[in-house]
């Protein structure tokens, strides 16, 4: 009888558990869940330390100008020592993505742009030595 009062207790916690779980991001596209602020940006950057380093330098440079620019995010996931990540650490469209969970979300390991509309990507640019020039001018 002890025994049976047990499970009868467990089942009731189990069944009122489950009925005031909140409530999921189900109709959240999993690239919001990511950015949250994706129906607010045109553009996206990802940075990375592969491909091209001197790029991968010179477009954070350039992007030092874009901090807290609401009109787009910035994921960070170059190694500090590879490139110098000391002026986005405070930033509100920054995010610091070590483990490269962009990668989940069909970007490559690569860094890039993408221009973004509706919270759509459409279009992007890798960076590499022959598309650098065209970024910085």
């Amino acid at each position: 009888m002890n025994s049976l009062i047990k499970i009868g207790l467990c089942l009731s916690i189990l069944l009122f558990s489950c009925q005031n779980s909140p409530k999921q991001e189900e109709d959240k596209s999993e690239l919001e869940q990511y950015i949250p602020s994706i129906f607010s940006i045109s553009e996206l950057y990802i940075l990375t330390d592969k491909v091209c380093p001197t790029c991968n330098k010179e477009l954070s440079k350039k992007l030092e100008q874009k901090v807290n620019d609401k009109s787009c995010f910035i994921v960070i996931s170059a190694h500090p020592g590879k490139v110098n990540t000391k002026s986005f650490e405070n930033a509100t469209n920054v995010l610091f993505d070590y483990e490269k969970n962009y990668l989940n979300y069909g970007f490559p390991d690569s860094t890039g742009i993408f221009k973004i509309k509706d919270g759509k990507i459409v279009s992007r640019l890798y960076i590499d030595p022959s598309t650098i020039h065209t970024v910085l001018n």
